[in-house]
Formats: C-alpha cells, sequence, structure tokens
C-alpha cells in the first residue's frame, strides 16, 4: 500500500483508507489500527466521504469517476464524470455528493435520480465541504476565494474572497458553522463567517499546508 490519499471514517469510528497507487480501500479498527478489510477498486482514489447509509463515495482522480462503493458486499460502480478531473468530495445534508474537478466547476450526484448537475464559479475547485444550513462551500485556489453554493437551488450565493495570494485547497465546517480555509500559498488557515460572508481571522500554520475534502 503505498500513497494514502483518501481518508473517512464509519458511523462505527472504523476508519476507511483509500491508496492511490495501489487502488485499494482498507478498513482499520479504530483502537489497534489493524486492518479489517480490503477492498479493490479498480481507480486511484482521492477524496472520500461517507454518506447517512454507510456508502462509501470517492473521488476517482485516477480514472476521472466518482466511485460507489457499498463496503457490506463490495461492489464497486464506477459512475463517469467529465467535467474535469475530480478532486475533493462531500455529502450534503439532503444525501447528495459533492465533487470539485480542479476545474472551474462543482458538481453534484444524485444517488437516487443517478444525474450529475454542475455549478460554474472562478478557478480552481479544490476542497469541498457542507452544512447543515444546506450550502456547499468550495475552496478556489488561484482566485483566493470560497464559493458558496445553496445545496438545493445549485445557486452560487457569493464567492467570500479571503485575501490575494491566499492559495486556499482544504475546506472544512467546524462545530459552531464557522467556515476554515486552509491557505497553501500563506501557510495560513483563514476563519469565516458564514452569515455575513466576511473573514474573521487568519492563523498562521505550517509551511505549504495541504488538505482537501472535509478535512
Amino acid at each position: 500500500n503505498t500513497v494514502p490519499r483518501a481518508a473517512g471514517v464509519d458511523k462505527n469510528n472504523f476508519a476507511w483508507i483509500g491508496f492511490y497507487y495501489s487502488d485499494k480501500l482498507v478498513k482499520l479498527h479504530p483502537a489497534t489500527g489493524k486492518k479489517m478489510d480490503t477492498i479493490k477498486l479498480g481507480c486511484s482514489p482521492y477524496g472520500l466521504a461517507i454518506d447517512q447509509a454507510g456508502i462509501i463515495w470517492i473521488s476517482g482522480r485516477g480514472c476521472s469517476a466518482l466511485l460507489r462503493v457499498d463496503p457490506k458486499t463490495k461492489k464497486v460502480d464506477k459512475i463517469a464524470y467529465n467535467k474535469g478531473s475530480p478532486y475533493g468530495i462531500s455529502v450534503d445534508t439532503f444525501g447528495n455528493v459533492w465533487m470539485a474537478d480542479t476545474n472551474s466547476y462543482t458538481s453534484r450526484y444524485n444517488p437516487v435520480t443517478k444525474k450529475w448537475a454542475h455549478v460554474k464559479h472562478s478557478m480552481w475547485s479544490r476542497g469541498v465541504a457542507s452544512s447543515n444550513t444546506g450550502h456547499v462551500y468550495v475552496a478556489l485556489d488561484t482566485a483566493s476565494a470560497i464559493a458558496k453554493i445553496n445545496a438545493k437551488t445549485l445557486k452560487l450565493e457569493k464567492e467570500i474572497s479571503i485575501g490575494n495570494g491566499k492559495y486556499p485547497v482544504g475546506i472544512a465546517v467546524d462545530h459552531d458553522g464557522f467556515i476554515w480555509a486552509i491557505n497553501q500559498g500563506a501557510n495560513s488557515a483563514t476563519k469565516v463567517n458564514p452569515k455575513t460572508n466576511t473573514v474573521v481571522g487568519e492563523y498562521p500554520v505550517g509551511n505549504g499546508p495541504y488538505t482537501y475534502s472535509d478535512m
């Protein structure tokens, strides 16, 4: 197993790790770290998210696809994606899957209708996170901004500027609902108030911080 990229934790606290070059998904015990299961993906995994039903969704950067993995049956479905190269991924409060593509789109996949919808914004989409307010937030690295998308209407409500040269790659929503962008270009983390769409503060971290999906 080489280069772990995708990572997530299921409702029973087991960790699922996707290994990029070996195209594997590995289940780890929460207390011991022991390998409990292995699922062959047939595609190099990047981001990972687990939905409300326990289905594992993976951005298949190595094959330009969205992967649906049933951990019980080990069945892997490869869903074609043609907008760009899959990157960050998240599941919204409605059970839809959102995926960035290092391009000028963030896309929503509806597991019920099995259809894609796409939201256009500034370049490039990297990390993706969803909130319980029904919004999806996307790190737009070259724009040094955060895209705020209404998950139901697909409307791009705002591109929140966080200052030139920040190059945000990772993004997350904290317990209090604040949005955090991880700025690879500025060696910092920016905290944003989603109610006012304004920057609360910026805080130094280590050099070249790099993360994506819901960190």
